[in-house]
C-alpha cells in the first residue's frame, strides 16, 4: 500500500511506481529524488527527470518519506531485487488493497454523501486528484505547465518544443502535492533534521535499521538517514497511533531502533524541523517568493510582539521598584520607632515574633538530632519463589500478575505481563522476530523470547483450580492468553531453534544490532542449505511472516514441496535438535536412513 502514498507524490501510474528501482532514488537538498525511465509518454526514457519528494511533518499520515521509512523498517531484508516494492503485480495488489478498503469504509462514505464516488476512488483517481489539487486547490497554486510536466501529461507539439522540464517549477509542485498548505509560510516546513555533529549517531541508526540497504546501496544512504529523523521526530505519533495493542505485538516498534531507548533518547533531543530557523543546517528548495515574504513579515510582527512584551515587562518593573522604595521607607520608619521603644524599655510586637520564632527554630533543630538517630532503614524479607526465572540483565525486569497478587501469600514473579501476546505472526518478519528471540524487547522490559518456557506465561489451569478460582469467570481471558502464548512459542520454535543451534555461541550476553545483523545472516544462510531451501525460492521470501516460515518447516511441507537436498535434511535435524521431531518427523528420518524412498506419510 505503500504506492498510495508514492503514486500522488510523484504524480505518476501505480504501474510505474511499482517498478521503481533504488537505483534511481537519492537525495537532494531537503527532498528526496525519483526517476522514472519508463512511462505511458516516455517509454525509451527521454522523459527521465528526477521527481522531487518533500516530507510533510505537519501531516504524518500522509508522509511519503515517513511511510517508506516504516516500509523499510518492516522489510529491511531484500530477496535480491534492485526493486524499491518487492513482489509481483504490486499495482494490481494495490488496486485489489484499496477496493477492500473503500468496500470497507462504505458506511462513512455514506455519512459523508459520497458513497456513489467509490468507482472513482481508485489508483488513477488518486493521481488525477493530487493534478487537480495542485492546479486548483489554492489560489497560489504552482505553474499548470510544471504540473503536466511532472505527471508527464502531453503538452502537444508547440508547447512541448519550447517548455521543457526544470527542478525549480517540480519542487514547487513536489511541496504542494506532498500536502503542505500553500497559502501560509508552513509550505517551507523542512524535513525532520539534526545538527551535523550528531550524524555519525544517526548514520549508526540507519546502518543498524536497514543493514541490507546501507550496504548494497552507498548513493541511498542520505535517504535512510533522512528516514530515521523522521521516525524519531515522529515517535510520539506512531505510538498513539500503531502502538494501540499490547506494547511488543507490533513487529515495528520491536526494530533496532526502538530497542535502543538510550540512543533513542539522545536523538529525540535533537531532531528538529527548525520552524524558526535557528539551526539553519538546511536550507529549503521549491519555495516561491510570496511564502518567503510571508515569512519575513511573521517575523517581522513576532518582533513586534517581542517588543511589547519587553515593554511591559519594563513597566512592571517599575512599578515594582517603586512599590518596593515606599516599603522600604516605611520599613525604615517603623524599624527607627521600634530601636527607640527598645532603649526606653518598652516591649513592641516585632520583638516578641522574634522570641518566638527563635525558639520554634530550636524545637525544629532538635526534632531533626532525633530524626537522625533513627535507623535508617528496615529490614525487608526477601520473597522466594518457585518460579525459577533466572537472573535477567538490568534492562530487563520481572511481573506481577493480578491472579497472584489477589489470589497468592507469596506471588510468584513472571519474566512477560499478563497481558503479553506475540507479535502477529502474519506481519512479523524473520529477521525482527530473530532479533526479539536473542535480543528481547528491551523498550518494554520483556527478556529474550529464547528463555521463554511454556510455563513462563502465567498459572496453568490445574493451578487456578486449586486455588478455587473459576475459569469461566474472572480469569478466562487471563488463561486464554496462556494458552495462546504456548501455542505461539511452538510455533516460533520450529524456525528459531534450527537457526540457534548454528548461531548460539557467537551471541552472548546483551548483543548489540549489528551483532545479530551478522548472526542472522549466518543463521540464514544455513537454513537455506539444510533445512528449506525451497522456501528462498518465493520472490518475497523476505517479507514472509515467522508463522509462514514456521509452516514451510514442517515435515509434510517439506516432503510435498521441499527439494530433494531438503528432505534429505530431515535426517540431520534428528539428530541435531531431536526435540524438534514430532511422530511424523522421526517415521521420515527412520526412512531416509534406511534409504527408502520418502512419501507422504498418512496421519494416524
Amino acid at each position: 500500500m505503500l504506492i498510495l502514498f508514492s503514486s500522488p507524490s510523484a504524480l505518476l501510474h501505480s504501474i510505474n511506481v511499482d517498478t521503481l528501482n533504488f537505483q534511481y532514488v537519492g537525495m537532494v537538498d531537503d527532498c528526496w529524488t525519483m526517476s522514472f525511465p519508463k512511462t505511458k509518454t516516455g517509454q525509451a526514457g527521454e522523459k527521465e527527470n528526477a521527481k522531487h519528494v518533500y516530507a510533510n511533518p505537519l501531516e504524518p499520515a500522509v508522509c511519503s518519506i515517513l511511510n517508506n521509512a516504516l516500509h523499510w523498517s518492516c522489510n529491511a531484508r531484500r530477496a535480491g531485487t534492485h526493486k524499491m516494492y518487492e513482489g509481483q503485480e504490486q499495482a494490481a495488489r494495490y488496486n485489489t488493497g484499496l477496493t477492500a478498503l473503500i468496500e470497507e469504509l462504505r458506511d462513512e462514505l455514506e455519512l459523508l454523501g459520497a458513497a456513489g464516488e467509490g468507482s472513482k476512488l481508485t489508483s488513477h483517481g488518486l493521481r488525477k486528484g493530487a493534478g487537480t489539487y495542485c492546479a486548483c486547490g489554492s489560489t497560489c497554486a504552482p505553474p499548470p505547465t510544471s504540473i503536466m510536466l511532472r505527471a508527464d501529461w502531453a503538452l502537444g507539439a508547440i508547447l512541448s518544443r519550447y517548455l521543457k522540464f526544470a527542478d525549480a517549477g517540480d519542487q514547487y509542485v513536489g511541496r504542494v502535492v506532498s500536502g503542505l498548505p500553500c497559502d501560509t509560510v508552513e509550505l517551507a516546513t523542512l524535513p525532520p533534521h539534526f545538527p551535523m555533529e550528531f550524524a555519525e549517531l544517526f548514520a549508526a541508526a540507519a546502518k543498524d535499521q536497514f543493514p541490507d540497504l546501507y550496504a548494497k546501496y552507498p548513493h541511498l544512504r542520505g535517504n535512510l538517514v533522512s528516514g530515521i529523523a523522521s521516525l524519531v521526530y515522529h515517535h510520539d505519533w506512531l505510538q498513539d497511533n500503531l502502538g494501540k495493542e499490547m506494547p511488543g505485538t507490533n513487529p515495528f516498534f520491536t526494530t533496532s531502533l526502538f530497542r535502543n531507548k538510550d540512543r533513542l533518547a539522545k536523538m529525540q533531543s535533537v531532531v528538529t524541523i527548525d520552524a524558526d530557523r535557528r539551526l539553519g543546517e538546511v536550507k529549503a528548495s521549491g519555495v516561491p517568493p510570496h511564502v518567503n515574504i510571508m515569512r519575513a513579515m511573521a517575523v517581522q510582527v513576532q518582533q513586534l510582539e517581542d517588543t511589547r512584551e519587553e515593554l511591559r515587562a519594563l513597566t512592571e518593573e517599575v512599578r515594582d521598584f517603586a512599590k518596593h522604595a515606599v516599603g522600604e521607607l516605611v520599613a525604615g520608619v517603623v524599624n527607627a520607632v521600634e530601636l527607640d521603644c527598645a532603649n526606653r524599655g518598652v516591649v513592641t510586637i516585632s520583638a516578641l515574633q522574634k522570641v518566638i520564632a527563635d525558639r520554634d527554630q530550636a524545637l525544629m533543630g532538635r526534632f531533626e538530632e532525633l530524626l537522625t538517630a533513627m535507623p535508617t532503614s528496615m529490614p525487608v524479607p526477601v520473597v522466594v519463589t518457585s518460579q525459577a526465572q533466572g537472573s535477567l540483565p538490568a534492562h530487563f525486569r520481572t511481573f506481577m500478575h493480578t491472579v497472584d497478587q489477589r489470589h497468592s501469600d507469596n506471588p510468584q514473579l513472571w519474566i512477560v505481563p499478563e497481558n503479553f501476546c506475540f507479535p502477529d505472526a502474519a506481519k512479523t518478519t524473520l529477521d525482527s522476530a530473530f532479533s526479539l528471540w536473542f535480543g528481547g524487547d528491551p523498550s518494554n522490559g520483556i527478556s529474550p523470547f529464547r528463555k521463554f518456557k511454556p510455563h513462563s506465561f502465567g498459572l496453568k489451569a490445574l493451578s487456578l483450580q486449586k486455588k478455587g478460582i473459576s475459569l469461566s469467570l474472572t480469569y478466562s481471558t487471563y488463561y486464554a492468553g496462556i494458552v495462546r502464548n504456548q501455542e505461539a512459542l511452538t510455533e516460533w520454535r520450529r524456525i528459531m531453534l534450527p537457526m540457534e543451534a548454528v548461531v548460539i555461541t557467537r551471541l552472548s550476553g546483551a548483543p548489540t544490532a549489528a551483532e545479530l545483523n551478522e548472526a542472522y545472516d549466518i543463521a540464514l544462510v544455513a537454513l537455506k542449505q539444510n533445512f528449506v531451501g525451497y522456501a528462498f525460492k518465493k520472490p518475497r521470501h523476505t517479507q514472509l511472516g515467522i508463522g509462514t516460515w514456521a509452516k514451510y518447516m514442517k515435515p509434510s511441507m517439506i516432503m510435498a514441496k521441499g527439494t530433494p537436498d531438503d528432505r534429505k535434511s530431515l535426517a540431520k535435524r534428528r539428530r541435531v535438535l531431536p526435540h524438534l521431531c514430532t511422530g511424523d518427523e522421526l517415521a521420515v528420518t527412520q526412512m531416509l536412513e534406511k534409504g527408502e524412498q520418502p512419501h507422504k506419510i498418512a496421519k494416524k
